[in-house]
């Protein structure tokens, strides 16, 4: 027997550790056996129980034998739940068991599943779903409403829930609104929190309203009443008329009374106004509800249309070839074209839109009409027009007459004695300021002295910058050994109104042994002939330089085309540089076929030791209407 022996057994001593990682359903916790009593511990762990003192029938754990510490994990527990644990020690003497511990177990979240809707009605559904308690009591509502805010609640039938299992929950709603979509959710709350199920949507039912359109009443000419009978058929529905030129309308009025509700036929109207008078208009009412929108058929009614009134007033601003024609209108309410007729008889003939058309609205409106191209000291006849939906109104006739347009002459002598003409110079000028467009034929003519050796350019020009030795501007009077020239030019002018100025011109265009003076005695003559006074000017700048005028040459044209009968002043003038020893004649004539030697109708210009000459040469002829041809003609007699 050795000492060990014969010490005396007793039970283990054990003590608990505290309880840690607590969740729903679990803990860990555990013991220290600090003494085996003398005999082997051949088990160890710990024990549960949801009372005090709980024992190793209890809920237990088995952690090995032996002394020293050891860990429990303690399963199966239950949420929201308070425990009692301890350590044990069990040896051959027996169990003993530590010190008691109390935790309680966390509460777990229930699961929530929102379920499809049921027995949707137009007022009435019931909402269903699915809720786990996961063992803990809890209470299960539903949340609907017309938006995820939902803002109305109802408690499930099954609520509140215990266990642990799926369970179906429902709960049936009532005064719903017919053709409406809600939102709803099923809602479960335990001890652990809240949980809500996915957002789903129902639609109850709706019927269709009726509609139908009446008669149009209070027509007037810009106003009408336009009516209809709807049924909501137990819905709330929105009523309107359309309205507008075609059965595409484009205009909406809302009815009086919208919105309609019940299930009885119901009257509706709607004013309408800012119509345009006698105009045709289509028209329907439209009723909206849950059920979709309904649709009256087509209508028309036509507004009433006054015709407009319109007085001719007096033309203003009247001149050679524009005046100003006045008038006034009154539409009374309706869109009115305005124009105004004029003409030299009162059939007029001509039509002018006023500035003011369209008028509208129902009061006196000045109107005008600017017109152009008349013709000067012409009387024209002209009165307003007035066109509406009532018909057409014209104002009474009045008269106008335009200034007479006339022809004006302006002419200036010209003395210049002994003036330089080395360089480019004006020897005179004349401004006219014409009211209207025309034509102007500006003529040059006189005597030129100059010294012998000069030859100096003499021209008619609309401008001082002028080109010396170019035929179409200019006239030479050249000057060899002979120191006095005669010299006549003329040019033809478009003017339009307004200042206009017109020269006489001059320069030394080569010299010789000359010294550039001369002494100029003549006149610049100007004709302003208006283009409304039926005259007709024509103009042919000529340069043929060595042709051959053996025989009769035709060296330049002009034709006109008069519609009467009339008076032609046919001039040609220029210079003729020719060969010593010719005797040139030139001629303005009608024909071509003329008689060289003939002095009524030819100059002429003979030439022995002089080559330069200057010439003029006028002659008037009758003329019928219709195309007539003059000529410039040359030959060598």
């Amino acid at each position: 027997m050795t000492a060990e022996s014969c010490k005396k057994k007793t039970t283990p001593l054990v003590t608990t550790a505290n309880v840690t990682e607590i969740t729903s359903t679990s803990a860990k916790s555990g013991g220290n056996v600090t003494d085996d009593g003398n005999a082997a511990v051949t088990e160890r762990g710990v024990c549960w129980s949801t009372t005090q003192n709980p024992t190793t029938s209890s809920n237990k754990t088995s952690d090995g034998s032996g002394v020293g510490t050891f860990t429990s994990n303690l399963t199966g527990l239950t949420s929201n739940t308070t425990y009692y644990v301890r350590a044990y020690a069990t040896n051959s003497e027996g169990t003993a068991y530590g010190n008691e511990l109390s935790f309680t177990t966390q509460c777990q979240l229930p699961s929530a599943t929102t379920n499809a809707a049921s027995d949707v009605t137009g007022s009435s559904a019931t909402l269903n779903g699915t809720v786990n308690a996961s063992g803990s009591s809890t209470t299960v509502t539903f949340e609907y409403g017309l938006t995820t805010s939902y803002g109305s609640s109802v408690t499930a039938t099954q609520s509140p829930l215990t266990g642990s299992s799926n369970t179906v929950v429902s709960a049936a709603i009532t005064g719903l609104t017919p053709g409406t979509t809600y939102h709803y959710r099923v809602k479960a709350v335990n001890c652990g929190g809240t949980v809500n199920g996915t957002d789903q949507t129902f639609t109850t039912s709706c019927p269709s309203a009726t509609a139908t359109t009446n008669a149009a009443s209070g027509v007037g000419n810009t106003t009408a009443t336009l009516n209809g009978t709807v049924n909501a058929k137990g819905t709330t529905a929105t009523v309107t008329f359309e309205y507008g030129l075609t059965t595409s309308y484009g205009s909406t009025v809302t009815a009086t009374p919208s919105p309609v509700t019940g299930s009885s036929n119901t009257d509706v109207s709607a004013s309408v106004t800012g119509l345009t008078p006698g105009t045709t208009y289509h028209f329907r009412v439209k009723a909206v509800n849950c059920g979709g929108t309904v649709n009256g058929s087509d209508q028309t009614f036509t507004t009433s249309c006054p015709s407009a009134t319109a007085t001719t007033n007096p033309a203003t601003g009247v001149t050679y070839t524009t005046a100003t024609l006045n008038g006034t209108v009154n539409a009374n309410g309706s869109s009115t074209t305005v124009t105004f007729e004029y003409g030299l008889t009162t059939a007029y003939g001509s039509t002018v839109t006023a500035t003011q058309s369209p008028v509208t609205g129902s009061s006196n409106t000045a109107v005008s009409a600017s017109i152009t191209e008349l013709i000067p000291g012409a009387t024209y006849h002209y009165r307003v027009k007035a066109v509406n939906c009532g018909g057409t109104i014209t104002g009474t006739d009045r008269q106008f007459t335009t200034p007479e347009a006339k022809s004006s002459l302006h002419h200036t002598g010209i003395i210049q004695t002994n003036v330089d003409l080395n360089t480019r110079k004006t020897l005179g000028q004349i401004t006219i300021n014409p009211s209207v467009s025309g034509k102007v034929i500006v003529s040059f003519d006189g005597v030129c002295f100059s010294s012998p050796g000069d030859r100096i350019v003499l021209a008619a020009s609309n401008t001082t910058n002028w080109v010396s030795n170019d035929g179409n501007v200019h006239f030479e009077a050249f000057d060899s050994d002979l120191n006095t020239n005669a010299f006549s030019h003329t040019r033809v002018y478009d003017v339009t109104p307004g200042s206009h100025t017109f020269y006489a011109v001059g320069q030394n265009y080569v010299e010789t042994d000359g010294d550039g003076l001369a002494s100029i005695y003549g006149s610049l003559t100007v004709q302003f002939i208006p283009s409304t006074s039926g005259s007709i000017v024509g103009f042919s700048g000529i340069i043929r330089p060595n042709v051959n005028v053996t025989s009769t040459t035709t060296v330049g044209s002009v034709t006109i085309n008069p519609s009467v009968p009339g008076k032609a002043i046919v001039k040609f003038d220029g210079v003729c540089v020719s060969s010593p020893g010719d005797r040139i004649i030139l001629a303005a004539s009608n024909t071509s076929s003329w008689y060289a030697n003939d002095g009524s109708v030819s100059v002429e210009v003979p030439n022995s030791d002089i080559d330069r000459k200057s010439f003029c040469h006028t002659r008037v002829y009758d003329v019928s209407p219709g195309s007539n041809t003059f000529n410039a003609v040359v030959q060598n007699s």
